[in-house]
């Protein structure tokens, strides 16, 4: 099975937000393999969290986070973000 970034970082559209869902996914496992993410909608705004650690968002202390506005403008940089840091993650552990 090849990895299709453009489906894997594919974020639902804005009225799953809208609802005040929040969307999980993950790329490979393990400590030096994992990239986890999240994205929560906020007061207009979407904040998606990345870390590499095998746990839970909230558990995890390596986790960095950034803030896109909640229209489907933002929803678009969100995931274009994602993409761009998941190969940057990959080249790091080259």
């Amino acid at each position: 099975m090849s990895f299709d970034e453009k489906k894997q970082f594919d974020l639902p559209g804005i009225l799953y937000f809208a609802s005040g869902n929040r969307y999980t996914g993950s790329v490979g496992t393990g400590i030096e393999n994992g990239f986890n993410y999240a994205a929560e909608p906020g007061d207009g705004i979407l904040n998606i969290s990345i870390w590499s650690s095998p746990v839970c968002c909230e558990l995890a202390e390596d986790k960095t986070q950034k803030e896109f506005s909640l229209t489907a403008e933002g929803i678009e940089k969100a995931s274009q973000y994602l993409a761009d840091s998941y190969n940057l993650s990959k080249k790091e552990k080259d």
